[in-house]
């Protein structure tokens, strides 16, 4: 019995012992992509973040400020994003999953915001980086200000429609009030 118990603590020892080497090696291995996943990241940021800053001014025609604030909350996010799924792959911290979505969600928000808030602006190339660009400054000039006008004039067309239709609710709600009352007197008189 003796000699039993000491071959399956010997079996179940080399068991660990294997189990311990492989779990070791895919730590290493692990460790050793999200350390290159990192060290990418950090090389590429520069390069990144002067392009991004070249098309923020060409195409949405931002000033130096602006642009560095919104390149800022654009790193920000995407940072928070990468660190989200390397401690959910590392398994330093396996909750995160839940924040994926979330840290995608609001990447996809600051991308859009960009859009959003140079909407008014045309985004033609600057006529040096295009010298063949067949609109001249003076049409560029006068298709944003009939550009303008035409948002201003819809913005006025909405207030105008918002205006009619809260008339046309409280119109519905007197006559519903009026003709409700006279409605309910002639149910009961039946």
């Amino acid at each position: 019995m003796l000699v039993l118990t000491s071959e399956i603590g010997l079996v179940l020892t080399v068991i660990f012992i294997i189990w311990f080497v492989f779990m070791l090696k895919k730590q290493q291995k692990d460790e050793a992509i999200t350390h290159n996943l990192v060290q990418q990241f950090k090389e590429e940021a520069p390069a990144r973040r002067d392009n991004l800053l070249k098309i923020l001014k060409a195409s949405f025609h931002m000033q130096d400020e602006d642009a560095e604030k919104k390149i800022k909350e654009l790193v920000s996010k995407e940072k928070s994003l990468y660190s989200h799924v390397l401690k959910a792959f590392s398994g330093q911290d396996r909750s995160v999953i839940a924040n994926l979505n979330e840290d995608i969600q609001s990447l996809i928000t600051a991308y859009k915001s960009l859009a959003v808030e140079n909407s008014d602006q045309v985004m033609t190339p600057v006529d040096n980086e295009n010298p063949e660009s067949n609109v001249s400054s003076e049409e560029l000039e006068k298709l944003r200000a009939e550009k303008n006008q035409a948002i201003q004039e819809r913005d006025n067309l909405k207030k105008d429609l918002n205006t009619a239709l809260d008339s046309i609710q409280t119109l519905q709600t007197e006559y519903s009030q009026m003709y409700g009352d006279v409605a309910n007197k002639l149910a009961e008189g039946k």
